[in-house]
């Protein structure tokens, strides 16, 4: 399988050639191009051999937060919504335009699953105005499934080793430190041994006064 003398995949786009190199040891190659060289065109790929191979083609680009859409899979989905604690500490949804500095929030993720899934990653991007109540990464047992929780500087990271079908409710608290308007970041959750099924939220923004 990692024979150095194996002959190459034929790799063309348009039925032009594409020089991409190769790895003698793992067969891991990688080539970007910029979107006007492949726009409209037909990418063929020919291998030769029967041992195992995979491969990918995807395309990155760069727009507004607010521009972001909610994306769900067929075998999983997540939405995020904002709770206030009032006086006696108990959680009421928010209004974007009730949110003031001091505030203490909870951050709280909706994740859906129509499957049984292992090791799956959860990002949630913060507004510049959040500021997390836990500071070190935090073991966490909630709706029967244990997570640990790991606080960046603009995001929290969740990961939970195993995630049966239906749906969870996971939740953080952060507290508000400054006014104005931000970006609220989109939540994104994957299974990272499937990374097929992903889906994140919808990109908006928070005004806090």
């Amino acid at each position: 399988w990692t024979n150095a003398d194996r002959r190459p995949a034929e790799i063309a786009i348009d039925g032009n050639p594409v020089d991409y190199g190769t790895d003698s040891r793992f067969g891991y190659v990688r080539r970007s191009f910029d979107a006007t060289e492949v726009a409209g065109k037909d990418v063929t790929i020919k291998r030769y051999g029967y041992n195992p191979a995979w491969g990918a083609a995807y395309v990155n680009y760069e727009a507004p937060i607010t521009d972001v859409r909610r994306n769900d899979s067929r075998d999983i989905s997540i939405s995020k919504a904002l709770f206030r604690y009032d006086s006696e500490g108990k959680l009421k949804s928010v209004a974007d335009n009730e949110i003031r500095v001091g505030d203490k929030l909870q951050v709280r993720l909706t994740l859906k699953a129509t499957r049984d899934m292992n090791y799956v990653a959860i990002t949630d991007q913060r507004p510049a105005a959040f500021e997390p109540v836990d500071k070190v990464p935090t073991y966490d047992w909630r709706d029967g499934i244990f997570m640990l929780r790991e606080t960046r500087d603009a995001q929290t990271n969740i990961f939970v080793t195993g995630l049966p079908k239906g749906t969870f409710v996971i939740a953080y608290d952060v507290y508000v430190n400054n006014a104005g308007q931000f970006a609220s970041g989109i939540a994104t959750a994957q299974c990272l041994y499937a990374p097929q099924h992903v889906a994140h939220s919808a990109g908006t923004t928070v005004t806090t006064k």
